[in-house]
């Protein structure tokens, strides 16, 4: 019976060749989609998902609040706490089963204690997990940072063996684990002994009993496996009295609105809030906006195939007619109906899987490199199958059930009833629906987007390189500024604590005048006197910096200005500031607002003065009047490129066992919008496939339009009728369903644009011409999608259709 089924169905197919190469070239579209994003989605989602206990691993935080000068509290938070704190957390809270503290050190490596590899499930090649970090002095490696240290040999005869890391630290190997083949946001392959750091040069970098952070004392990151009877919120007040019960009163707490708080381990991948841990951040409402997208394309996909096979029902009918008479039944017509579904899905899914790999590779620079495809694997092989197993369900039994349906007696007449027009017309609305939301959002995402980009920041961004000083001393970063100077086609550099509107920032409560209700926390911007004529601000009132080594008065931005209750920039000169108490220094100018960050957050107080201990930074104009997201002329890329290479001399002369490392300001400025780009660029990709889809169905459609209306063409050809005529006689449904379409798309996409633009502080407006072109746009693609075929009707001789058969 099968067999038969089979047969019938490839050779219906065949016969039917438009029809069923429409029907696959659309599912595939969808499939592919499916496929594409499935890839991409279970790539992000596995990182860490492989850990025994999962669920019960949290990493301790801390929750930063602080005043944004507008009278609404703003919340950072950091995955850094004080040092101290993991020895009272394993102390004081009873439902925590471990609790593993580690400093890291460098890129693969982190100094931590035994309580770690009972946090993570490790494979031991060598040596005991219980006592491997227990003395001075020793560290465990992976299997494959052992084989690049010391060639490939049995795991236990790594034991002992001697790793020399930073020139001056030697380490005795205790252990051997093996390689985790899952992805992690915790990748490290060293593992340095904490009691290493009190034996060795480590301790005058870290300091495990000093409450207080600074460059040279980094805070500790802190892991804790619960016990499975735990309740997490509870821990998580547990492990925020802290702080409050231990730390001296008079200097975290007074200062910082600092509140330890646990994240799970599933949540670290994904919270952008906790920016600084070195783990690249999947972002969160782009992956569901892919699976949404994903489900919308091969939803119309599966559309567009119930609308052609309904319309082909029309042609079948009489075939079903006999099919009853001679005995078939209607499970039996069901059966062979979806047959075919399954075969036309299944060439679908093999064209698919073939493009996933190019598509993928459209978007490579927009993934990260290790998201690759692989069909035979076994997730990708079951997701593909249930996808098939589905899409032929959706999309085959409504139509098998329409042609089962079918009486002999109507199904053998000459022109049977069309019975199914108002669900065809109801989905060609919804493919028109979807299509217009998609246009709509793809042109709003885009002018966002190139709004932000576009923006004026309020600071000259032009050409400037900034060199961050993370491995030379300030008086080295000194040094090099006063010889950068010197290098022919060096225009400006500025000293400064971090770049404007592209780094990250410090916060500090400042005093007004010496009284302690004008207590506000604002950015404390740390720069010489150069720093405003580098940056083109505007000086509102009073003058710059004054010329000086040291503090000797501050700049406040308009924003501070109003904060503190002046009506005027003016009104501000000469009164005091300090910081935490220190001595108090004139306010000397007031400069116009500019951005410390992406425009999705408003503009905030900042302080700007010359406070050389975090002048670490260092910005360069080099000599090009365009930036670095330009195309450069030959001669300008040239010059540009031999005054880097002085830098890089320059800099090895001084600072000579660390690397020259900088970035251009715009490109960092580019990067706070990565993931505006990300989403604009799968708004648009969803907007292409689903308009293509679309136009599939309507090639088809068209075709059944025109043969359905043949006779009555020719009759209207004989009577006079023109091909403009006919022509607008044939479009006229179409554009009908197409603006119930736009007015259902209108409302909904409204709303959601305009709730999603409220995430951005600075916006374009939601302007009528949008929602406008949009309709205009699918217009005109309906319209050139249907006229080849309806045009090639019109034109046709009538004596073709009006002959007796």
């Amino acid at each position: 019976m099968l067999k038969n089924h089979l047969r019938y169905a490839w050779r219906t197919l065949a016969r039917h060749k438009g029809y069923t190469l429409i029907n696959v070239f659309g599912l595939a579209l969808g499939l592919c989609a499916c496929i594409s994003i499935y890839t991409i989605t279970h790539y992000e989602f596995s990182f860490d998902d492989f850990h025994p206990g999962k669920a019960r691993i949290y990493r301790i935080g801390a929750r930063i609040s602080e005043n944004n000068g507008a009278g609404v509290p703003a919340q950072y938070y950091g995955e850094d706490i004080p040092s101290p704190a993991p020895a009272f957390i394993r102390a004081d809270v009873p439902g925590i089963e471990t609790v593993a503290a580690y400093y890291p050190y460098g890129d693969a490596t982190i100094i931590t204690t035994n309580d770690y590899f009972h946090i993570f499930h490790y494979d031991w090649l060598a040596g005991n997990a219980a006592t491997a970090l227990n003395t001075p002095n020793t560290i465990v490696l992976s299997e494959s940072e052992a084989i690049k240290q010391f060639g490939r040999h049995s795991p236990d005869t790594y034991i002992d063996k001697v790793l020399t890391v930073d020139d001056s630290l030697q380490l005795h190997v205790t252990g051997i684990i093996k390689d985790w083949t899952g992805n992690t946001d915790f990748p490290y392959s060293r593992f340095i002994s904490f009691p290493t750091i009190a034996h060795s040069s480590l301790r005058n970098q870290f300091k495990p009993h000093t409450w207080q952070w600074s460059p040279a004392t980094p805070y500790i990151r802190t892991l804790i496996k619960l016990k499975p009877s735990s309740d997490p919120s509870r821990i998580e007040t547990q492990v925020a009295a802290i702080l409050p019960r231990y730390h001296p009163t008079d200097t975290l707490l007074s200062l910082i609105h600092f509140q330890l708080v646990i994240q799970p381990l599933s949540d670290i991948h994904f919270n952008e809030a906790y920016a600084h841990d070195g783990a690249r951040k999947a972002h969160l409402p782009a992956l569901y906006g892919l699976m949404g997208s994903a489900v919308f394309i091969l939803l119309l996909a599966i559309v567009n195939f119930i609308n052609l096979s309904t319309a082909q029902s029309l042609r079948r009918a009489k075939e079903t007619g006999v099919r009853k008479i001679l005995g078939g039944s209607k499970t039996q017509l069901i059966l062979r109906f979806l047959t075919e579904t399954a075969i036309i899905t299944l060439l679908a899914a093999i064209l698919a899987i073939s493009l996933v790999s190019p598509l993928l590779s459209l978007f490579r620079s927009y993934l990260p490199a290790d998201a690759q495809f692989h069909p035979l694997a076994g997730s990708t092989l079951l997701f593909t199958f249930a996808v098939i197993g589905i899409t032929t369900l959706l999309a085959g039994f409504y139509p098998a059930r329409v042609l089962a349906a079918y009486a002999p007696s109507v199904s053998l007449k000459t022109n049977p009833k069309d019975r199914q027009w108002f669900i065809r017309k109801s989905l060609i609305v919804f493919q028109f629906t979807i299509s217009c939301i998609f246009i709509i959002a793809s042109i709003t995402a885009g002018r966002q987007l190139r709004y932000m980009l576009d923006a004026d920041m309020g600071i000259a961004t032009n050409a400037v390189i900034t060199v961050n000083n993370y491995h030379a001393s300030q008086k080295d970063l000194r040094r090099f500024a006063a010889r950068a100077a010197q290098i022919p086609g060096i225009k400006e550099l500025t000293l400064q604590s971090y770049a404007p509107a592209a780094s990250g920032t410090i916060e500090q409560p400042i005093r007004l005048d010496g009284r302690k209700e004008t207590d506000l926390w604002v950015k404390l911007q740390g720069a010489d006197q150069q720093f405003v004529p580098f940056y083109r601000l505007p000086i509102l009132a009073g003058h710059n910096l004054p010329a000086g080594d040291s503090l000797n008065g501050f700049l406040i931005n308009a924003t501070y200005c109003r904060t503190l209750g002046f009506a005027h920039p003016t009104d501000a000169i000469g009164h005091s500031l300090s910081i935490n108490g220190a001595p108090s220094w004139p306010i000397t100018g007031v400069v116009a607002d500019y951005h410390q960050g992406s425009l999705h957050d408003p503009i905030i107080p900042v302080l700007i003065g010359h406070l050389t201990n975090i002048e670490n930074n260092l910005a360069i104009r080099l000599p090009a009047s365009t930036s670095a997201r330009e195309a450069l002329p030959e001669a300008t890329a040239s010059g540009i490129a031999q005054t880097l290479s002085r830098l890089e001399s320059t800099w090895k002369t001084i600072v000579p066992d660390h690397p020259f490392s900088y970035t251009f300001l715009d490109e960092s400025i580019g990067r706070l919008y990565q993931s505006d780009k990300q989403l604009s660029r799968l708004v648009r990709a969803a907007t292409a496939v689903t308009i293509f889809i679309s136009c599939m169905g309507l090639i088809g459609l068209a075709a059944f339009t025109a043969e359905q209306r043949k006779k009555e063409i020719a009759v209207r050809k004989v009577l006079g009728a023109g091909i403009a005529n006919i022509m607008l006689l044939l479009t006229k449904d179409f554009v009908i369903l197409l603006a119930i379409a736009f007015l259902i798309a209108t409302p909904f996409s409204a709303y959601a644009l305009h709730r999603w633009l409220e995430n951005y502080t600075y916006r374009i407006p939601l302007s009528a011409w949008i929602f406008a072109l949009s309709a205009l746009t699918l217009l005109g693609i309906t319209l050139l999608t249907i006229a080849f075929r309806l045009i090639g009707a019109a034109i046709q001789n009538p004596i073709d259709h009006l002959r007796s058969e």
